[in-house]
């Protein structure tokens, strides 16, 4: 079996898991299951992080995040931070404009809607992949992309079919990540040891 539980993973694109908003007032619990449903829509891998995770976050990630309205100030500075990394930040619907005791922001205030980070996107959901950076796509439908890396240095895509009663004969994958493109030796791994070839 090949090892892909036992990697990290290669994606870009980080979306913010943060549960503080989930049974506030506004979107929270539902626009982020809408936003894996659009990311999975549109074959773009992105992986979740929690708020302990940003400082993290390094030079290219791309931060998407789903209508946070309730944060405390710490979240906001470190988003600052990773702006100035060269980190993207990308709101759905408003950030910030609460704090962890639900008391409103002023919006003069730099954490309301980001406004003190420079370069940040703040958008509807619906435009979301127009901003994102799209490093490989397949055509298929209903399927979500994985990109991992084990600690030995090997470069997966984890395709997983949200159908499990359909089966594809075949699937064509174009990459336009660097890293992946130079890849020259691919292996094919089934749930069930089907045999396949690449």
């Amino acid at each position: 079996n090949y090892p892909i539980y036992a990697s990290a993973s290669y994606s870009h694109v980080k979306l913010l898991h943060h549960p503080d908003n989930y049974f506030c007032a506004g979107n929270g619990r539902s626009r982020f299951f809408e936003t894996t449903e659009t990311l999975t829509k549109n074959h773009i891998p992105y992986s979740i992080i929690t708020e302990d995770q940003v400082s993290a976050l390094k030079k290219g990630d791309v931060v998407v995040l789903p209508c946070i309205l309730y944060c405390a100030k710490s979240l906001y500075s470190d988003l600052r931070a990773a702006a100035q990394r060269g980190v993207s930040v990308i709101a759905i619907d408003g950030f910030g404009h609460y704090n962890e005791f639900t008391k409103g922001r002023s919006t003069s205030d730099d954490a309301y809607n980001l406004r003190g980070i420079d370069g940040n996107i703040l958008i509807d959901l619906e435009k979301l992949p127009n901003y994102l950076p799209r490093n490989l796509t397949i055509d298929l439908s209903d399927v979500l992309l994985e990109t991992r890396i084990t600690s030995d240095g090997i470069l997966s895509l984890h395709i997983l079919n949200a159908d499990t009663e359909r089966m594809s004969a075949s699937a064509k994958v174009t990459f336009t990540d660097e890293r992946l493109i130079r890849c020259r030796s691919w292996k094919i791994y089934t749930p069930d040891s089907t045999e396949a070839q690449v």
